[in-house]
């Protein structure tokens, strides 16, 4: 699968996040666009 992380904007993906949680019954999570920003600049770790 390509990668996209330079189409979704960091709000967008929290977003799409919350949406997606809240779609499989999760009301409680919420991902913010400060968190979304925090995880792109974490290096990727291989194998997970």
């Amino acid at each position: 699968m390509p990668g996209f992380a330079g189409e979704l904007s960091d709000r967008q993906i929290a977003t799409l996040g919350n949406y997606l949680t809240r779609s499989f019954g999760n009301s409680a999570a919420t991902v913010s666009a400060n968190q979304v920003k925090e995880l792109r600049l974490r290096p990727a770790s291989v194998g997970s």
